[in-house]
């Protein structure tokens, strides 16, 4: 075997959902700043969910904070936080005090990152620039200038996210660009113009354009700020034994359907699937309540909350307290089965302190929808000339089909979300589906096997777990209304779950998928280099949950591990998925060799 040294590039790790208080995690986190201002909302894809599903799908542990706590953070909260990305403008507060508090942490030994030029900007609520400090002039020793530029970028290979969105190229139109007074470790140009850099204390990507966003994978953002190459050893979110993790819920809005249950618990039972059904407490009948009882002796059946009163469109909730926690108590005294999980739907929107006080209360919860990631512009509208001017819906209609945006993929979390969980205390992050609704598709008649096929595919792609939710009443074929070519709902999801199963995924539960995440949150990794090349590498989790850990390749070399810890390891493409025995700590080394 033909060993090589280490490079030095090793993940600390990741993830979600936090089981502690905010900065009281893992060491060596990075802290994710967004707008905490729904309005105004100022190129919505620059407000970090980019940033959040890369960092996701690479296996490291983030907080989210809004740019009112940021300011506000001592350097005993820093303490956490190696990496900080800045995404957004800085509405309410003054781009000054941030530029104030990234000057003393860069002096403190922290690396700052700033994703776009928004946080350099400052508007009011009507959405009038107000302020602009363009501080990373000071910070990074460079200028901006603006020019007309196309083509296709120029990435660094350690930096890319992934060729075919570099390969689309960007159409003309206005760019904000970098020049450097400096030579920079590594940098992004499009036409020979520098639109991004990363130096030894951090780096810019400029520009509005969600092309020019979508080009950087900033989990190898941080790695590369952190050890100053690529690499990945993480915990594995997305697989559980080598295999692709896919969990589904479903949503019982009609919740007192008899057939609807018989069709669910049908197909759970054929597909081992465990489902997780959230019921609407004030809709069931003491017949549901009886045949509910009795699905729960189903092991594949588990049983939740969908709220008191849902399907509801609710602009806020003054209630909360009584359709969350509320609805979960009361339902146990007629399904005693009842967990401890609730899921936010339709227009629920909770405060900062209201999803703070369920998170404390023990629920466990997640929430429905999620945002696409595309490259291009977002109406495939390629010259920005036309974006302000009236000819903005002519060119929309005639030009989008010429020139249509390519959509990366569907991320775990979505704007509104983002916006609420910045601004509160004990929760950085709530997970969100990563695949459609059937009832979304149906409603915009396409087929729903063929959407689970692409979104699935995808999320294998770039790392991520596959998660969705299905409903009730879509599984009863009585209702005819629910056909799209002529085949029904129940028959497109039974076709969808056929082809999971024949990508040999592994099913788990919701409420599983979510205390692995807060495990891996809890968790971290601590790695040595040994003299021969050899990785040493410590696994610490708190309930040992999490115990898949994942470690890329390096220069043609594959990773191979060994020691009493490991009871199996898969390598699939470039990355090898090892599995750990189920200890609060574990230890394993992990050498190199050539794949030819």
């Amino acid at each position: 075997m033909k060993f090589i040294r280490f490079l030095p590039a090793v993940i600390v790790i990741c993830l979600m959902l936090s089981s502690k208080p905010l900065f009281g995690a893992a060491p060596r986190r990075v802290l994710i700043v967004t707008t905490g201002r729904a309005s105004p909302v100022v190129f919505p894809f620059n407000n970090g969910e980019t940033v959040i599903t890369d960092l996701t799908a690479a296996g490291y542990p983030f907080d989210v904070v809004a740019y009112e706590r940021f300011v506000d953070m001592s350097f005993g909260d820093s303490d956490a936080h190696d990496v900080v990305i800045l995404n957004g403008h800085t509405a309410p507060i003054p781009v000054a005090d941030v530029a104030a508090k990234c000057l003393r942490w860069l002096q403190a030994g922290r690396k700052i990152f700033i994703n776009g030029y928004l946080p350099f900007t400052r508007y009011d609520d009507g959405g009038k620039q107000v302020e602009t400090v363009e501080y990373g002039q000071e910070l990074f020793d460079f200028t901006f200038d603006t020019h007309w530029v196309n083509g296709k970028a120029i990435v660094p290979e350690d930096l890319e996210k992934d060729r075919e969105i570099t390969s689309i190229g960007h159409f003309l139109s206005r760019v904000h660009t970098c020049r450097l007074k400096s030579q920079q470790d590594r940098s992004m140009t499009l036409n020979g113009h520098t639109i991004a850099f990363l130096t030894a204390k951090g780096g810019v990507v400029s520009g509005t354009s969600d092309y020019i966003l979508n080009l950087l994978d900033y989990g190898k953002v941080v790695n590369h700020l952190r050890y100053g190459g690529t690499g990945m050893v993480g915990f594995a979110n997305d697989r559980i034994g080598g295999k692709p993790l896919v969990s589904f819920e479903v949503h019982c809005d009609a919740t007192r359907d008899l057939a609807a249950i018989d069709a669910v618990e049908s197909l759970a039972d054929e597909f081992r699937l465990p489902l997780l059904n959230l019921l609407v407490r004030d809709k069931i009948t003491e017949a549901a309540a009886k045949r509910w009882n009795e699905a729960s002796r189903n092991p594949f059946m588990a049983i939740g909350s969908h709220s008191r009163t849902h399907p509801q469109d609710w602009p806020s909730v003054s209630d909360f307290d009584d359709q969350t926690r509320g609805a979960l108590e009361s339902q146990r005294a007629i399904v005693p089965a009842t967990g401890t999980y609730f899921n936010f739907s339709g227009a629920m929107n909770p405060t900062p302190r209201q999803i703070d006080d369920l998170y404390r209360s023990g629920t466990i919860f997640g929430a429905k929808g999620q945002d696409s990631r595309w490259a291009g512009h977002p109406f495939g509208v390629p010259w920005c000339s036309f974006w302000d001017s009236p000819l903005k819906s002519l060119a929309r209609h005639f030009l989008s089909p010429l020139w249509p945006p390519r959509e990366i993929q569907v991320m775990p979390t979505n704007l509104k979300w983002l916006i609420a969980l910045s601004q509160t205390e004990a929760t950085p992050y709530c997970l969100s589906q990563t695949l459609p609704s059937d009832f979304e598709v149906w409603e915009s008649k396409k087929n729903y096997d063929e959407e689970i096929r692409k979104y699935f595919g995808q999320n294998v792609k770039y790392g991520l777990y596959t998660y969705g939710y299905i409903h009730d009443y879509a599984n009863n074929t009585i209702y005819d209304k629910f056909r799209t070519r002529g085949v029904h709902l129940a028959y497109q999801i039974r076709s969808a779950l056929t082809y999971l199963r024949s990508k040999n995924v592994e099913f788990i539960g919701t409420e599983n998928l979510i205390r692995r995440l807060r495990d891996f949150a809890t968790g971290w990794i601590d790695y040595d280099t040994l003299p021969d090349g050899w990785l040493h590498v410590t696994v610490h989790r708190e309930n040992a949950l999490a115990n898949d850990v994942k470690v890329g390749s390096r220069n043609n070399m594959v990773p191979v591990a060994s020691g009493e810890s490991v009871t199996d390891q898969h390598l699939i493409g470039n990355t090898l998925y090892i599995c750990l025995k189920p200890e609060v700590k574990s230890s394993f080394y992990v050498y190199f060799i050539s794949n030819q």
